[in-house]
């Protein structure tokens, strides 16, 4: 029975391994709730060192494909979180773009990552502003 449990082993870390590889090339992605009234759809990129030679500042770029509208989003934060809770809140002519972020085991390294991720909006919400924030915990 040890050799069924081996094999058991096997499959699950080859599971999760298969999990992980996928999830790091193309990135962890929601689908757009019937409910929404934009269609937002959220895509996590992933992180990378920041590069040394830009300051740390959010850099938001925009792009239009089909109807949609989707809104590349490049921030600054400590290394070794993960993200979660993709939200956005428009009021007036401003879209606030956010997400939340968190460590599953409590640490995080002393240095800054380059966090890359992707909302994007089957129906342009039209905002002549368009800001980000995260939020942790």
């Amino acid at each position: 029975m040890s050799k069924r449990y081996w094999l058991l082993g096997v499959l699950v870390a080859a599971g999760i391994g298969g999990f992980l590889w996928y999830n790091s090339v193309y990135g962890w992605h929601s689908v757009a709730d019937p409910a929404d009234e934009f269609g937002l759809e959220f895509r996590y990129l992933g992180c990378d060192d920041w590069p040394e030679s830009r300051p740390y500042e959010t850099a938001i770029q925009s792009f239009v494909a089909d109807q949609s509208i989707i809104y590349h989003v490049s921030d600054p934060a400590g290394c070794g979180y993960s993200v979660r809770r993709p939200k956005y809140k428009l009021v007036g002519d401003t879209l606030s773009l956010s997400y939340n972020l968190y460590t599953p085991s409590g640490e995080v390294a002393a240095c800054i990552c380059e966090y890359k991720s992707e909302f994007r909006f089957r129906i342009n919400p039209e905002a002549s502003h368009v800001v980000f924030d995260y939020s942790g915990g």
